[in-house]
């Protein structure tokens, strides 16, 4: 049941310098290797992440095997040059939760960048690949 929700964070660096991942949380569910949800991935692995410059990485997440609850957590996004946060990219699969609808949200946004997150996300269900874009303001 966990496994049927899942995220895949398909982040895109639009600008001329690395972008780092810090802070990987979870508050419900697991890291993976994509597309294989059983390889588990600590925390720790997705924070060492660093995205070249125009390039992508895919950060996924899914709810563990055999459980209710879906996937819900929390990234930073920080230029890897200046060490400056980009924001806090937070998200929430829950389709078993009547209450509570899913979710993708930026929290402490840099306004020196562009964040670009998709325009529609599913209500219920697996939140599926979604698209982000990390540009620098010029």
């Amino acid at each position: 049941m966990g496994h049927d929700e899942f995220v895949d964070l398909k982040i895109s660096n639009a600008m001329a310098v690395p972008l780092a991942i810090e802070n990987a949380e979870l508050d419900h569910g697991k890291f993976y290797v994509n597309e294989d949800m059983d390889m588990e991935l600590a925390p720790e692995e997705i924070t060492e992440t660093v995205i070249p410059t125009r390039a992508s990485a895919n950060i996924c997440s899914c709810g563990e095997k055999d459980s209710l609850l879906g996937t819900e957590g929390s990234l930073d996004l920080v230029d890897q040059s200046s060490g400056a946060q980009i924001c806090t990219l937070n998200w929430g699969c829950h389709s078993y939760d009547e209450e509570e609808d899913n979710m993708l949200s930026l929290t402490n946004r840099n306004s020196d960048y562009l964040v670009r997150l998709p325009q529609n996300i599913s209500r219920k269900g697996s939140l599926g690949t979604l698209d982000i874009r990390i540009g620098k303001m010029s």
